[in-house]
């Protein structure tokens, strides 16, 4: 098969993959089997890997997300202008769903960088886990916003903002 003809197949796959599994059956009882057999190869594949069934081809997953004016804008600074490797550094310590509710906290320059960093399946299992994901508290924004922040400042900045009445590890923050 010629690259642009299995190119073609992954997408179909894909788009069928999205499909209710009643609609999926349904569109593959009615090829011919020599395109049924390939595509059902690969959907097999796709559910092996555990990519989400949302994942459209071209289709960016990582999810919009509005300013949020009410967080602390010191902090909002830190975390906004760190670097992506940092970033990187400091979310790998952390659950995906921490890793979501910071993601999704507001439209940090970072955001499509780290998103473009992870690997399909990673960015399949985050965008659904954000699909799912509870409306957080303005409480519960700022002490993530704070244990970030303190994750990525610098160690004397740090130990100075330590003193105030949020430790870092009071928010479930490591790093």
């Amino acid at each position: 098969m010629t690259a642009p003809g299995s190119e073609r197949l992954r997408k179909a796959a894909l788009a069928l993959h999205a499909l209710s599994r009643d609609d999926r059956s349904w569109l593959l009882r009615r090829l011919m089997p020599s395109m049924r057999m390939p595509l059902q190869s690969l959907l097999k594949q796709l559910q092996a890997l555990g990519i989400a069934p949302g994942l459209r081809p071209g289709e960016s997953l990582l999810p919009p997300v509005d300013e949020d004016p009410a967080l602390d804008a010191d902090e909002v600074v830190l975390v906004d202008t760190a670097d992506v490797r940092q970033i990187a550094e400091v979310l790998a310590l952390q659950p995906e769903q921490l890793r979501v509710a910071l993601l999704d906290m507001r439209p940090w320059r970072w955001r499509a960088g780290y998103w473009d960093s992870l690997s399909a399946f990673q960015r399949s299992r985050l965008a659904e886990l954000s699909a799912a994901a509870p409306v957080l508290r303005a409480a519960m924004r700022a002490a993530l916003l704070h244990g970030f922040s303190m994750a990525l400042a610098p160690a004397d900045k740090a130990a100075r903002a330590g003193a105030g009445s949020k430790p870092a590890a009071a928010t479930g923050m490591r790093g």
